[in-house]
């Protein structure tokens, strides 16, 4: 926009002028920043420049669990039925067994595997992601 007395060649001057000096003044802003981050690192403390280390919160001790031999032997037991049930493909009742081994003897990695590996497969037949095995009677 012309102001009064302003000829055509004095606008057309002035818009790359105003341009030029927004450009200047946006990066001078910006060297500022970035030297005033890092004034901080170099005549700061030393422990401005290194990173505090992570504090993570340590697990809970467990109890010390302890397992009679009855309740061992009953979750072997459990763990043999369950491992027929899925061979059978009935993965409902095993892991209803081996929920139920892992609970006697939470101790038995063997008996977990299973019961994620039974969860897993069972899981997966209830989306149709899996086939079933047909038994003999079928």
């Amino acid at each position: 926009m012309r102001g009064l007395g302003q000829t055509y060649a004095q606008e057309k001057r002035r818009k790359p002028f105003a341009r030029a000096l927004a450009v200047a003044f946006v990066a001078s802003i910006s060297m500022t920043a970035a030297g005033c981050a890092s004034i901080g690192a170099m005549f700061g403390s030393p422990d401005a420049t290194e990173p505090k280390p992570v504090v993570r919160k340590s697990a809970p001790v467990k109890a010390a669990v302890s397992v009679t031999p009855e309740q061992r032997a009953e979750a072997k037991a459990l763990h043999a039925t369950a491992l027929d049930q899925m061979g059978r493909g009935a993965f409902g009742p095993a892991t209803s067994n081996l929920r139920h081994a892992a609970k006697l003897d939470p101790t038995n990695e063997q008996i977990r595997r299973d019961l994620a590996r039974a969860n897993r497969i069972r899981t997966a037949i209830g989306a149709g992601e899996a086939p079933t095995r047909r038994t003999a009677t079928n």
